[in-house]
């Protein structure tokens, strides 16, 4: 059966997607931290505090993802700028900003390679166990 939520345990939810502190979340909803502590062991209540988080994450994510569209276009403009200094300074943002995302992309594929060889050990590890109890 699924518990619906109270109208208290949604406020302290939207509480806390907006000021993002338990305490002040309790605060404002008029709940103490004990409550809300208790109400986290609740399986209905932690999936809507996940689904509110992901919605605050998606809305972020696409308001950001315009906004470096506007920026992008902002630093293609000033490529073409009379002034010389702004050209530079622009040009010098955009190489720094490119050998930062290929350091990122190189880190995150060394990362991804560690994942997958600790992975492979764990796996390991549990055949050996495995191996050991059947010889016992």
């Amino acid at each position: 059966m699924v518990k619906e939520l109270t109208p208290k345990q949604l406020e302290v939810i939207l509480e806390f997607i907006k000021i993002g502190k338990v305490e002040e979340a309790c605060k404002q909803a008029g709940i103490a931290k004990s409550t809300y502590y208790e109400w986290l062991k609740i399986p209905e209540f932690q999936a809507e505090l996940k689904q509110q988080q992901e919605q605050v994450y998606e809305s972020t994510v696409s308001s950001m993802k315009y906004l470096l569209s506007k920026a992008v276009e902002t630093q293609e403009q000033l490529l073409n700028s009379e002034n010389e200094r702004v050209r530079l300074r622009v040009s010098s943002a955009i190489i720094n900003n490119a050998v930062k995302i290929f350091e990122m992309a190189n880190l995150n594929k060394r990362l991804q390679g560690i994942e997958k060889h600790l992975d492979e050990m764990e796996q390991l590890k549990e055949l050996r166990k495995k191996l050991d109890e059947k010889r016992i």
